[in-house]
């Protein structure tokens, strides 16, 4: 149960994490300039994990 506390922890910090990346990320957008690698991996990062959690959710109500 730990475990699965921390997990959570960990995740929820990931998550606020990538959301302020990618504000700033837009934020630069915004203002016309050119995006690092690292910063379009990042928005690729982040449309891939919101689909995970889609499937995810899916998933969860198919089963319940």
């Amino acid at each position: 149960m730990g475990s699965e506390v921390a997990g959570a922890v960990a995740e929820q910090l990931v998550s606020k994490a990538l959301d302020e990346a990618v504000s700033r990320i837009v934020k630069k957008l915004a203002q016309g300039k050119k995006l690092t690698d690292s910063e379009i991996a990042i928005l690729y990062m982040n449309q891939v994990l919101k689909r995970v959690d889609a499937v995810d959710r899916r998933i969860k109500d198919l089963m319940t």
